[in-house]
Formats: structure tokens, sequence, C-alpha cells
């Protein structure tokens, strides 16, 4: 649970979120993915999707030209 990944991983739909200096959760995360390899494949299938229609170059694009627009749009200086 640090800096973006939360917003990538969305716990538990792609992956488990573990906390920061927390070895048992770490440790308690992987069990859990060992003993549940049907889970495990699920996060890997929901993470390429995720990859395949959010993380685009053309969406990288987009998105940067949206916050240029907004800037030059902006009645606030730089």
């Amino acid at each position: 649970r640090a800096g973006g990944i939360p917003e990538i991983l969305s716990d538990n739909e792609r992956g488990i979120l573990a906390d920061i200096r927390s070895a048992g959760s770490l440790a308690e995360g992987i069990v859990r993915l060992l003993e549940n390899p049907e889970l495990a494949e699920r996060f890997v299938e929901n993470a390429f999707q995720f990859c395949r229609n959010e993380l685009t170059v053309e969406q990288m694009i987009d998105k940067t030209v949206a916050v240029y627009e907004s800037l030059l749009n902006s009645s606030t200086p730089l």
C-alpha cells in the first residue's frame, strides 16, 4: 500500500495489497495466493485486461494532451 500501487492493483481485483512495513501482512498475501491458485490466475487475467484496456499508449497520449489543454485553458498563471 504505497504510492499509486493501490490504484493500479485495486485490492482483491488484480492483486493483494500488503500493509507497509508488515512482514505478516505480506506473508498472509503470499500464503493466500499459494493456497488459492484460481485466485492467482484470476488476478493475472484481471491485471492483463486492465493493462490492455487502461494503460495503452493512446490513452497515455490522450491523458497527457488533456493535462496540457487544461493548463492552457486555466485562468491561473503558471
